[in-house]
């Protein structure tokens, strides 16, 4: 496990998917680590939620871009 991070993510959702492509415009090369407790990927919740149910989209829609 690294010692050092330049970014460091605490959190795998929304907010974390956000602040990772946040910091990706503005510094594109130094290494940036996103920890959650979920085992998949970030996704967008409403979707999730209300689409995904109702059967309107797939499952590999509601994750969010890398």
């Amino acid at each position: 496990m690294r010692e050092h991070y330049e970014y460091l993510i605490v959190g795998a959702g929304l907010a974390g998917h956000h602040a990772a492509a946040a910091i990706r415009e503005r510094d594109g090369g130094s290494p940036l680590t996103i920890v959650g407790a979920e085992p998949h990927r970030p996704y967008n919740r409403p979707p999730l939620s209300k689409a995904l149910l109702a059967g309107q989209i797939s499952a590999e829609q509601i994750f969010l871009e890398q």
